[in-house]
């Protein structure tokens, strides 16, 4: 979770199928490994870990935006693994642009 910026919008999709690949989600007999990834996502939601930020038109969950703490214990935990190396880096985008009008 440590990946993605302060306030980004997370979809779900996207969010799940880093987990699955990642091997963060461990198989049960009964239920496949996206089945497992969205119980878990629930249970963060429900413990106000992570906010709900859109839901498509069956109500299903579309994306998230993960809590602040949340957030910073996973980069620290993430970083004490060595699993992750965060910088800071500015980015500078200039356009130059010229237009002539007839």
């Amino acid at each position: 979770m440590g990946v993605f910026p302060e306030d980004y919008e997370i979809f779900v999709s996207q969010l799940i199928k880093l987990w699955v690949a990642e091997g963060f989600i461990k198989p049960l007999s009964h239920k496949s490994l996206e089945e497992l990834a969205e119980d878990y996502l629930s249970n963060l939601i429900k413990r106000s870990l992570v906010e709900v930020r859109r839901r498509n038109g069956n109500g299903e969950i579309k994306s998230i935006v993960i809590h602040d703490m949340l957030r910073e214990l996973s980069v620290q935990k993430a970083q004490e693994e060595k699993f992750l190396l965060l910088r800071n880096f500015h980015r500078h985008v200039s356009l130059q642009m010229s237009f002539q009008l007839e």
